[in-house]
């Protein structure tokens, strides 16, 4: 464990000074190649890994959306079958009516692939979340800076994990950068 800690440090110390003396166009050029890498990195996690059911959480919250969408007429009552799970996370009352929305508007068109959808709109706004990090660090300490904050994002293995976890806390990501 020491010798992958220590051998991380060093790719990153060496990652970190190419960036530093890449030029200008260089950095540009990574930035968009952190970029393509980071997109593709997410659309090969939904071919290879979206037969993957969420569990817990996230599949609550999917099966009370798809249930709600489904019968229009129902609403939260306090025999519900996931009345104590609310209870005790009230924060995600709101995102299931607005998945409900989002599957209602899935039915419109005839979709019922309602989970590989819920995990593309997931990977959308991970996307954005990194999308405007990005953009804020550029504005605020440059764009070399921001390449670095890319090469995080691009590296970071959680990132990719929230892919296939569609929750609360991944859809918050764009309006908390």
């Amino acid at each position: 464990i020491v010798i992958g800690a220590f051998a991380l440090i060093v790719i990153f110390v060496f990652l970190f000074r190419l960036i530093t003396n890449m030029s200008e166009r260089s950095v540009r050029i990574l930035t968009l190649a952190l970029f393509a890498f980071i997109i593709l990195a997410f659309a090969g996690i939904l071919i290879f890994f979206s037969y993957i059911s969420p569990t817990k959480d996230s599949h609550i919250m999917l099966d009370e959306s798809v249930y709600l969408a489904q019968h229009p007429d129902q609403v939260f009552t306090a025999d519900s079958f996931y009345t104590d799970y609310y209870e005790i996370y009230g924060n995600t009352y709101f995102f299931v009516f607005l998945i409900r929305g989002f599957i209602s508007f899935l039915n419109i068109f005839g979709i019922s692939g309602y989970q590989l959808a819920l995990y593309i709109l997931n990977c959308i706004m991970l996307c954005l979340g990194i999308l405007f990090a990005f953009m804020a660090a550029k504005r605020v300490l440059g764009i070399r800076q921001a390449c670095f904050l890319l090469l995080l994002f691009a590296i970071n293995p959680v990132y990719y994990g929230m892919a296939i976890w569609p929750y609360s806390s991944s859809f918050s990501i764009p309006f908390m950068t």
